[in-house]
């Protein structure tokens, strides 16, 4: 796999990391990265800005009702609102963060984890930010939820029975979390179970909630912000992941320390931890860029633009047979191309994105929450049905853009590629009827308009992606038509005052393209006769002793005006 530029992102995100590096793929809009794997749902950001979501849907955690066999578009984001980052929690809710900076969310309320009292089948804004913080990330738990705002601040709302959002009682509305110094500000955050895990940029790593297994480090409940143990001096926390019983940290050397439960190898080795302690590496001279946590496993996006996952295996969610690892193994080196996104959110499937966009899982898939597409569980990538298909390229049109010429349509690129196209033109912006072939051949109607084509791309079980070209040029006239024909028109008659003149071999198909009509004009020399504009003409006493011609004009709309000169003939001057 190649390295790349990219903003990691992801529902458990755990850290905001920039490398440098050169995109393999180019994009026509900025390909979004978040994902989320919840308990028995998946929900990502599709490449159009919105969110969907796959799996089991009850109480509404993927808006509206019924199970969701394939990714399906969630509803109730406001009109010109996309969705930023996703999170879902394993207690059946689902949150988005809009691009207009707050947050919304749909499912279960019966805690006040998405703010007020009642559960919510379309995704609703949560309350409790003040005026002008916007959210800049969120997170999601056992029936809570966190948010960071843009001053700083982590707030919380929802369950809070470990003392997870601090201090005592549940949240209905968004609170600030307490216990860090006056003046740091919080840079990451990260939900597990009933912990929550801040980053602060003072480098310290706070904890709050449950910490029976020293998931918090030491011993005994944390009711506020509390800095966890362990960390080396001198390096500086980037990112968090907080899993059902276990944390996780990334310092910004890429190295991984983790405490808490090991039963299963999810912080690798054996034996649990009461203190951060160093994680075994992903592989050699490979370090981390990203990471995630989920129920009992952990995973993490290597420089070398692979994943890796480590810990429990009991639904095929870290690959291979064995029940479970206590070293780090890349599970996407059979994927291309590079991974960017993670999320391993208190569940037992994994989902990661690749650079092109497409979203990919394993692991347990007993309600759809890798689509109906996949086994019930598979230990191997597989990508989610009903995701977007992305164009990495526009799709261009060729040809002259003039009246009776034809344009043709190129479909652009595709990722993954797509196996058939449909083709749509339009005029002005304004679907032409029946258009609906590769290629187009202009007409009268089109002249002075600039066209352009929507090409639909179909693939498997992917939805259907489109794209449109740029316009085409302004359409001119077409070539006006020309005399084609062997035989020449002639004027024929008796060329004497009195006598009627006529055309012989006249023919609208002695033009190409073929006119619509013909008009007439008669020369006396080289100065029209004022109302000769028939195809007969009667021999004035004026024209004793002159030369005369006719002037065949073809007409054509949306053509230039083309026309033919017969021979002069002289009239005799009795």
């Amino acid at each position: 796999m190649r390295r790349l530029a990219l903003l990691t992102v992801s529902a458990m995100v755990v850290s905001v990391v920039t490398f440098s590096g050169t995109p393999a793929r180019a994009a026509p809009v900025e390909v979004a990265l978040s994902l989320a794997a919840g308990n028995v749902v998946s929900v990502v950001v599709g490449q159009d800005g919105r969110p969907y979501g796959a799996g089991n849907n009850l109480y509404g955690s993927l808006t509206g009702t019924g199970a969701r066999p394939t990714l399906t578009a969630m509803s109730g984001l406001p009109a010109g609102v996309r969705a930023v980052s996703v999170a879902a929690g394993p207690t059946w809710f689902s949150l988005v963060r809009g691009s207009d900076g707050r947050v919304y969310g749909t499912g279960k309320n019966g805690s006040g984890q998405l703010t007020g009292l009642r559960d919510a089948a379309s995704l609703r804004p949560l309350t409790g930010m003040p005026a002008g913080v916007a959210a800049v990330d969120v997170a999601a738990g056992n029936d809570f939820t966190l948010v960071l705002g843009s001053d700083g601040v982590v707030r919380g709302t929802g369950h809070n029975g470990s003392g997870q959002l601090t201090g005592i009682g549940n949240r209905s509305t968004l609170m600030p979390l307490t216990g860090m110094p006056a003046g740091v500000r919080a840079t990451a955050i990260s939900a597990g179970a009933l912990h929550t895990l801040v980053v602060a940029d003072n480098g310290v790593v706070y904890g709050a909630g449950l910490n029976d297994q020293s998931q918090l480090t030491g011993t005994g409940a944390r009711r506020t912000l509390t800095p966890l143990t362990g960390l080396p001096a001198g390096r500086v926390p980037v990112g968090v992941a907080a899993g059902w019983r276990h944390s996780v940290v990334l310092l910004d050397d890429g190295r991984l320390y983790g405490t808490g439960l090991n039963d299963l190898g999810q912080i690798t080795g054996t034996g649990n931890r009461t203190t951060l302690m160093l994680m075994r590496s992903l592989t050699t001279g490979v370090t981390a860029l990203a990471v995630s946590a989920g129920e009992k496993h952990t995973v993490a996006i290597g420089t070398d633009g692979e994943a890796y996952a480590v810990g429990s295996n009991d639904r095929g969610q870290v690959g291979g047979i064995a029940l479970h690892r206590v070293s780090f193994a890349s599970i996407t080196d059979r994927v291309d191309p590079e991974v960017v996104g993670i999320s391993a959110t208190n569940s037992s499937h994994t989902l990661v994105r690749t650079a092109d966009g497409v979203a990919w899982g394993m692991g347990r898939n007993s309600n759809n929450q890798l689509t109906a597409r996949n086994p019930s569980y598979t230990t191997g990538m597989s990508p989610l049905g009903g995701q977007l298909l992305l164009a990495t390229s526009r799709p261009t049109i060729r040809g002259v853009a003039r009246v009776g010429g034809v344009l043709t349509a190129a479909p652009g690129s595709w990722d993954p590629a797509a196996t058939h196209y449909a083709y749509r033109w339009l005029r002005d912006g304004v679907v032409i009827a029946g258009a609906t072939a590769r290629t187009h051949r202009l007409l009268a109607a089109d002249r002075g308009r600039r066209l352009t084509v929507e090409v639909t791309a179909a693939r498997g079980t992917y939805s259907l992606g489109r794209a449109q070209s740029a316009p085409s040029a302004r359409v001119r006239y077409g070539v006006a038509p020309r005399w084609v024909r062997a035989s020449k028109p002639r004027v024929v008659g008796a060329k004497r005052v009195g006598k009627k003149l006529r055309i012989r071999g006249l023919a609208r198909a002695g033009f190409a393209p073929t006119p619509t009509r013909l008009r007439y004009q008669w020369f006396r020399g080289a100065k029209k006769i004022r109302g000769a504009t028939r195809s007969t003409y009667r021999v004035a006493r004026k024209d004793r002793g002159k030369r005369l011609k006719v002037r065949i004009i073809a007409v054509r709309p949306g053509h230039a005006t083309g026309s033919y000169d017969t021979r002069r003939v002289r009239i005799s001057r009795r």
